[in-house]
Parts: C-alpha cells; sequence; structure tokens
C-alpha cells in the first residue's frame, strides 16, 4: 500500500542523510540514482505521502550530487570534508577516461599526462586515511554481500505500473 511504501523511501531518504554525515559519497549517490529511477520516481501518490522535511532533503541531497557542472556541488563539498570519506568515484573515472583520451606523439611518453592521472588517484586515496571505525556486524556484512542480482527492467516496469497504473485518479 502506498502508506507503506512511502514509509520505506522515508528510511532510505534517513540512511542517506546519515551517509552524508558519515562523508560517504558513494553510497549516497547510489541510493539517489535508485530512488530517481523511473520506476520509483514515477509513483506520484507514495511520494505525496512523504513526510515533507525528509522530501526537502531529499532534493538537497539531489543537488548535491547533481552532475550539472561537471558535479560542481559535489567538489565543492569533497573539499570541505575531513577524512575518512567514500568518494564518488564516478566523477574520478570521468577524469581518468578523460585524461586516457589524449593523443600520444610518436611513441613519446606525455610526462604531464601521467603526473594529472597519478594526482586523480591520489586524491581518491587521500580520502582513505584514517579508515572508518565501524564494527562490522558478521550477519549484516553476509546479507549484503551475497545480495543476489535484482530484477530486471520489464519485470520493474511491470511492476510500478501495477502499483499505480499510469491513470488511476486518486
Amino acid at each position: 500500500d502506498p502508506e507503506t511504501r512511502a514509509q520505506i523511501i522515508e528510511r532510505f531518504i534517513e540512511i542517506m542523510i546519515e551517509l552524508q554525515n558519515l562523508n560517504n559519497f558513494h553510497s549516497l549517490m547510489v541510493m539517489i540514482a535508485a530512488l530517481n529511477t523511473y520506476h520509483i520516481s514515477r509513483l506520484k501518490h507514495t511520494w505525496q505521502l512523504i513526510n515533507e522535511d525528509l522530501q526537502a532533503e531529499f532534493n538537497e541531497l539531489s543537488k548535491l550530487m547533481d552532475g550539472k557542472y561537471n558535479f560542481k556541488n559535489y567538489r565543492n563539498a569533497i573539499n570541505k570534508v575531513s577524512p575518512p570519506c567514500v568518494p564518488f568515484l564516478g566523477v574520478y573515472l570521468m577524469h581518468l577516461d578523460f585524461l586516457s583520451q589524449g593523443r600520444e606523439f610518436s611513441g613519446l611518453i606525455a610526462f604531464s599526462r601521467r603526473q594529472r592521472i597519478y594526482e586523480v588517484i591520489s586524491s581518491v586515496l587521500m580520502y582513505q586515511s584514517p579508515c572508518f571505525d565501524i564494527d562490522i556486524i558478521d550477519g549484516v556484512f553476509s546479507y549484503f554481500y551475497y545480495l543476489p542480482d535484482g530484477p530486471d527492467e520489464d519485470y520493474l516496469n511491470e511492476r510500478s505500473e501495477t502499483i499505480e497504473p499510469r491513470n488511476e485518479q486518486r
């Protein structure tokens, strides 16, 4: 029912707030992307039941991780955090991909490009020290480690349409 779905989404938003507090930007981005998928974002009746404060928090977190202007808001935020931190790796992979696309000149080594690649990798590694001081709970770890693959797109589309049909009025 919509109330239960709204409670689940609210719990996810609360987890996202905690991820930001932990400077875990990669997991934060994963959860934002999940809630922004077509299958979930189209559930208008469910989203209407979500607490306004949590909706505002979700919107702020979405702005933080927005890809506009080459992830400008994220870059500003991560430059202000103190390690430990889990950076959003997509930004760094994008940099490395861009740097790898440069032209090679007749077998010569492009030292400036290699230096920039080193700087990108070093910036990711910098956030890994010191490590998070979080105890591993074996049952929880095993649950997520052995989590099966999720359903395919067709199933998700069908399920979303079943939950809230496209032309349904409430």
